[in-house]
């Protein structure tokens, strides 16, 4: 064959063609694959980041309640509590991710836009000026750049002559936090200084503030604004309530009304008159005066919704008289010696309070000892002439809280109607204006929670009757006595006992109005 033949022949020949197609075609494969792979990378170290800022916001907004270290908890709850780890970042070659060296953090009063901020801070807080722990309600976590191996990239830029460039991944998240109290009160109280915080088991003497320019003192009391969003509750114990009348139904009401209010700031209400917010809260106590009547055997309201407390005794008779109710005092115990046995007294208040010894007047002790040895004597009849008392049933709870007597006179109250009646008293411990229906008797019935604030920080909000003031601690009140005038009318007086108090430090008592912390991320 000659040397043309057999060129033609390998010209016309069709063996190994194949491999031409499986030589490009694995090209495109491997190139496929090795993209892939870096594109893999690369996603998994985005998510590994984002989880870590996600994670990190987290643990710094959950401490953000508005205290004065509230910062600095947040940072180190950021570094100390959060760790993670990422597979396949260039920085940190020990693959962890935690501290401070692989993130920053703002603070925000208002969330964050994420396509200005830092850049263009207009709400960013400064962490060194005290003043920012008390507005700081958002973090934002900006992680640091993490470079990411990519080895097709690298191949590629080897064949052309590139310099090696790695992948750059980074990720941000904001989050925030509130506690959100629903179901209470809507009525604040100014809580004592400095330390601004109220035990179990104290009294106080709760007065409401008279208006205008005067000072705002540990003890006065006043009320929330309830806005259309966290307000009323249109299928609430309210709905039928006149307009204007939204706040004093909430004070008479036994069931939940679904006002709101965000421990990161409430508002005041000025307005509600003495008349109409003794009138409400006495409805506990089987007294439905004044403005209240209109809650008695209304067929617009569910009678339950305003039904007195199961246990009434406090030294009111009260009496159903058709459709409407009369109450007066008991007669007093002794008067010039002379005793009444039909006399009876509400549960004690502290002693101090009985001897001027009180703190500025209104913040108890807790302490009640002489007052309880009276409440037995003259309700009981029992006799403390001996050294050993006598006539106290062994139910009663001698060195428990006033609470605690309330709740032990409803769980024996049938041994207490036969003490009471045997002792010819002339009121009755249970309620006969508007009783409960069977099995609707709430003995939490005379349970307020309420919002503690710094009326002393914010006395100028106070005085002005608007503004946002945040709430220190929301605290349960146990009322021990029916409200009264200060005897001038201008103040009404509300007597309670503290049975708690309730902040993001502590979370929800699961008791009184239901605490929500919400801790979540916006971005």
């Amino acid at each position: 064959m000659t040397k043309l033949q057999i060129i033609g022949a390998f010209r016309k020949s069709e063996d190994g063609a194949i491999l031409v197609f499986v030589a490009v075609a694995l090209s495109v494969m491997i190139g496929m694959a090795a993209l892939a792979f870096d594109f893999g990378r690369v996603t998994t170290t985005q998510a590994e980041l984002q989880s870590f800022a996600d994670n990190v916001a987290l643990a710094a907004a959950g401490e953000l309640d508005g205290k004065i270290d509230s910062i600095t908890r947040a940072t180190n709850a950021a570094a100390n509590m959060i760790s993670d780890t990422q597979t396949f970042g260039v920085r940190n070659r020990d693959q962890t991710l935690s501290g401070e060296a692989d993130y920053q953090l703002f603070f925000y009063s208002e969330p964050p836009n994420m396509e200005t901020e830092p850049a263009q801070p207009a709400q960013l807080l400064d962490p060194a000026d005290p003043a920012s722990a008390l507005v700081a309600a958002f973090v934002r976590v900006v992680v640091d750049d993490h470079e990411v191996d990519t080895p097709l990239a690298a191949a590629t830029a080897s064949l052309v002559g590139n310099a090696y460039r790695f992948g750059t991944v980074s990720a941000e998240a904001v989050a925030g936090f509130t506690l959100i109290a629903c179901d209470i009160t809507p009525m604040f109280i100014c809580l004592p200084q400095p330390s601004l915080n109220l035990s179990a088991g104290q009294m106080v003497k709760m007065v409401s503030q008279g208006g205008g320019n005067d000072q705002w003192g540990p003890g006065n009391f006043g009320f929330l604004e309830a806005n259309s969003v966290l307000g009323i509750d249109p299928a609430g114990a309210c709905a039928s309530a006149p307009a204007g009348q939204e706040d004093a139904c909430a004070l008479a009401a036994s069931q939940a009304v679904s006002m709101c209010f965000s421990q990161r700031g409430v508002e005041t209400s000025p307005g509600l008159s003495v008349g109409n917010m003794i009138a409400g809260f006495n409805t506990r106590f089987d007294r439905y005066d004044a403005s209240s009547g209109q809650f008695q055997n209304d067929n617009k309201y569910d009678v339950d919704n305003f039904a007195a407390a199961p246990n009434v005794l406090d030294g009111w008779i009260t009496q159903a008289q058709g459709d409407n109710c009369t109450s007066v005092p008991a007669p007093e115990y002794e008067v010039d010696g002379v005793i009444d046995p039909t006399a009876t007294v509400g549960l004690p208040l502290d002693d101090c309070f009985e001897n001027g010894g009180c703190s500025g007047g209104r913040i108890g002790d807790g302490d009640f000892s002489a007052g309880l040895q009276k409440y037995l004597t003259v309700n009981y009849g029992a006799d403390f002439s001996a050294e050993t008392p006598a006539g106290i049933p062994a139910w009663f709870p001698t060195t428990g809280t006033r609470q605690d007597i309330y709740n032990a006179e409803i769980a024996n109250q049938s041994a207490l109607e036969a003490i009471l009646s045997a002792g010819g008293k002339a009121e009755t411990s249970l309620p006969g204006c508007q009783p409960p229906s069977t099995g609707a008797a709430n003995p939490r019935r005379r349970v307020i929670v309420t919002a503690g604030i710094d009326c002393v920080t914010y006395q100028s909000q106070l005085n002005g009757g608007s503004g946002v003031i945040p709430v220190t601690s929301f605290v349960e009140i146990f009322l021990v006595r029916p409200s009264e005038s200060d005897g001038t009318g201008a103040d009404a007086v509300i007597w309670g006992e503290v049975v708690g108090t309730i902040d993001s430090g502590t979370g929800g008592l699961g008791v009184g109005g239901i605490l929500h912390d919400v801790v979540q991320l916006y971005r």
